[in-house]
């Protein structure tokens, strides 16, 4: 955060189905910021049509082992975390974004300090996420959290196939210690 004020002003909130439109909006806006460079206009567009529709988000909503949250900043959404439990032996941080606009505020590490907090919580001490191979800056911040490269998948945006890192984190259960932004 740029300042205390903004750190007293970041709330975390769990969104609940009756916010699928929002859900949708932050999801669309941020995925197609972070990615529209390098990626196909068409492509993009035919997997932000599918993966962020309502009736999609409603889907994973009701989802017994997934959790979304918000990242609010004087009332508005400025972020989002998408959390998937597995058997309670691991989770993964499916989807982690923040407005272009709001990087830099800290909002990324808060998010991911509540995805850690979330599992040491639940008592799971395996994390993980995938993550395009050519974003180097998110590479950048998972690595600043501890997080390593265990792997490749492949990742379907339009037509295209693409490869992920997976990456993932064994929290401490002793504590989570702050990382950079």
């Amino acid at each position: 955060m740029n300042s205390i004020r903004d750190q007293l002003e970041l709330q975390i909130l769990l969104v609940l189905p009756e916010a699928v439109s929002a859900l949708a909006e932050i999801s669309r806006k941020t995925f197609h910021e972070t990615f529209m460079a390098v990626n196909d206009e068409r492509n993009m567009q035919q997997y932000l049509s599918v993966a962020f529709s309502e009736h999609r988000l409603l889907e994973e909503l009701a989802m017994d082992t997934s959790e979304f949250y918000f990242a609010m900043l004087y009332g508005n959404i400025v972020g989002y975390i998408k959390l998937n439990t597995e058997n309670n032996t691991g989770l993964e941080i499916e989807r982690i974004y923040v407005r272009s606009i709001d990087h830099g505020k800290g909002i990324g590490k808060a998010l991911m300090q509540f995805a850690l907090n979330n599992a040491l919580e639940k008592g799971i001490n395996r994390v993980w996420l995938g993550v395009a191979s050519d974003n180097k800056r998110a590479l950048k911040f998972y690595q600043s959290f501890g997080f390593v490269n265990s792997g490749e998948k492949l990742f379907k945006l339009g037509e295209e196939l693409q490869v992920d890192i997976m990456m993932e984190y064994f929290v401490n259960t002793m504590s989570i210690e702050s990382s950079t932004d």
